[in-house]
C-alpha cells in the first residue's frame, strides 16, 4: 500500500499451479531504501512481510537443525529438563537463552527450500513505527493527531504526543511527529519516522 522503508518485502514469483493466489518466493528483501522500495512497489511483485509464517512443527523443526542447528540445539536443551505445572510446560530458561538471537527470517525463512506466499490483507498494522501510529490515530480537521495536552494552531498532519505534566504547542508547522516524555522530548519529521533509531544509537 505505500513504499515503506520500515518494513521487509517478499519477492513474489510464479503462481503454483494448485493453489489459487499462493506464489513461489524469489527472496526476502531487508527494509530497502525509499527509491528502491518505490521501485518494488511499482513491480507489483513484491509483498510486505507481515513475519507470519505457517509450516508443520516437524518440518520446521527440521529446517531448523539443517539452516541454524545452534538455535535447534538450544531448543532440545531447554526442552530435555522442562520444568512442569499442570498442563504448562516451562522450558528450561538459562538452556534456551543460550540461543543465538536471530530472526526466523534470516535463520531459517530465508534459506529454505519450497517456501510460497500468499497475499493477505486483513487490515492489520504492527504499528512498528511513529508514522504507524499517525496512520492509525483520530486525525483533527487538520489531519493532526493528538494525545494528551496538546494544541495545534495553522498545523497539520501531525503526530503529538504529550506525556503527564507535558503542554506542548504546535504554530505553522506540518508532518512532524513530537513526543514529550518525562524528561525527553522528540521531534522528526513524519517521513523520517524509521529514523528514530539514529537518535536511539547517539543516546
Amino acid at each position: 500500500s505505500g513504499p515503506e522503508t520500515g518494513y521487509g518485502y517478499i519477492a513474489a514469483g510464479a503462481n503454483l499451479p494448485d493453489a489459487a493466489g499462493v506464489r513461489g518466493v524469489e527472496r526476502f528483501v531487508e527494509k530497502p531504501a525509499l527509491e528502491t522500495a518505490r521501485g518494488m512497489l511499482s513491480a507489483g511483485s513484491y509483498m510486505w512481510n507481515a513475519g507470519i509464517f505457517l509450516m508443520r512443527a516437524d518440518r520446521y523443526l527440521a529446517e531448523l537443525a539443517a539452516h541454524a542447528p545452534a538455535i535447534a540445539a538450544a531448543c532440545n536443551k531447554a526442552m530435555a529438563a522442562p520444568r512442569r505445572d499442570g498442563l504448562r510446560i516451562h522450558p528450561d530458561s538459562a538452556a534456551f537463552l543460550t540461543s543465538p538471537a536471530v530472526s526466523i527470517d534470516y535463520a531459517v525463512m530465508e534459506r529454505a527450500a519450497n517456501v510460497v506466499v500468499a497475499p493477505v490483507d486483513p487490515g492489520w498494522s504492527d504499528v512498528g513505527s511513529w508514522s504507524a501510529l499517525y496512520e492509525l490515530g483520530a486525525k483533527d480537521a487538520d489531519g493532526n493527531v493528538l494525545s494528551g495536552n496538546a494544541i495545534a494552531v495553522e498545523a497539520s498532519g501531525n503526530l503529538v504526543r504529550a506525556g503527564a505534566g507535558k503542554r506542548v504547542a504546535m504554530l505553522g508547522v506540518s508532518d512532524l511527529i513530537v513526543i514529550a516524555h518525562g524528561d525527553d522530548i522528540l521531534i522528526i519529521p513524519r517521513e523520517r519516522a524509521q529514523d528514530v533509531k539514529t537518535i536511539v544509537e547517539r543516546l
